[in-house]
């Protein structure tokens, strides 16, 4: 019973069980698995090249258009900006000729007062706010 149950016996029967799924196959080469090795290496670089170049195409169109948001972004905030001058330099303007409407009718005053009275007036200019000349002298 020993005998018949030999390691060669067990050999044949696995190799039987697998060529009854598998068929029989040829025996396998250094040179055809290193072939066969270096094409399936070539094929999964090229798969993951695809899927770099893919994710570098998505991040550059999301940069784009991130990008294209910012310069939107920037000319609303520019306008904005802009804006907020304007409406600075016409409170100024409104002031300046508010305050230069008052400073006429002080004049106006105090020459009618003057002409009154024996009192010589030292300036006899009319007041006038000149903001160039006050820019100027502040520079």
């Amino acid at each position: 019973e020993g005998d018949e149950y030999d390691d060669s016996f067990w050999e044949k029967k696995i190799q039987a069980g697998f060529n009854k799924l598998f068929g029989e196959q040829k025996p396998l080469r250094a040179e055809d698995m290193e072939t066969r090795m270096k094409e399936l290496i070539n094929k999964q670089a090229e798969e993951s090249e695809k899927k770099l170049d893919e994710k570098i195409a998505n991040l550059t169109t999301s940069i784009q258009q991130q990008q294209t948001t910012i310069q939107r972004d920037n000319k609303k905030q520019k306008k904005q900006i802009s804006h907020m001058f304007d409406q600075q330099h016409q409170l100024l303007l409104n002031l300046t000729v508010g305050l230069q409407a008052s400073l006429l009718q002080m004049h106006e005053n105090i020459r009618d007062i003057a002409a009154g009275t024996n009192i010589r007036l030292t300036y006899q200019e009319t007041p006038r706010i000149d903001f160039h000349l006050l820019i100027k002298k502040h520079q």
